[in-house]
């Protein structure tokens, strides 16, 4: 079986994060509004929840509006991540798979602790979505041992890209 072909794929703000994100968070404000309306009257655990809701949808928005922007690539062997110039090997770990929209965790190839989260969806860049997909999907034969060559002789691997 041959590996998937090589694939490189823009990674940034996916309107499908925030349009489930916003979903989310409307359907907290239906819950709150409509516990609100059935108390016999307002107190402090209403405007508490009110509060929490707010702060949350205020943090939530701000670090969907700070999402970091690279490039993801398959060369046919390994994935690299890429940010402002620096690149680095990693493993995409495949979380949500909703068709048009996924999302990876993407772990260092050395520092297996550091993770970075990102959505991809299609809109990015529909002509190379299914390449992608098929990246994801490939399994590569490729020894631990291999990789943390591959990784440890990158220039930029030193540190992982954020």
């Amino acid at each position: 079986m041959h590996n998937a072909p090589a694939v490189s794929f823009p990674v940034g703000r996916s309107h499908f994060q925030g349009a489930f994100v916003g979903l989310l968070m409307a359907c907290g404000a239906l819950a709150v509004s409509v516990w609100s309306l059935q108390a016999d009257a307002l107190g402090w655990r209403q405007a508490l929840a009110t509060g929490v809701w707010l702060a949350t949808s205020m943090l939530v928005g701000w670090s969907w509006s700070q999402t970091t922007t690279g490039s993801l690539s398959w060369d046919g062997f390994v994935w690299h991540w890429a940010v402002d110039g620096r690149s680095v090997v990693i493993l995409p770990e495949l979380v949500l798979d909703f068709q048009s929209a996924v999302l990876l965790r993407l772990r260092g190839a050395e520092d297996r602790s550091a993770a970075a989260w990102v959505w991809l969806d299609r809109v990015s860049n529909a002509a190379r979505w299914m390449a992608l997909r098929r990246a994801i999907y490939s399994r590569v034969k490729l020894a631990d041992d291999a990789l943390s060559d591959l990784a440890s002789s990158s220039e930029a691997s030193a540190r992982w890209v954020r």
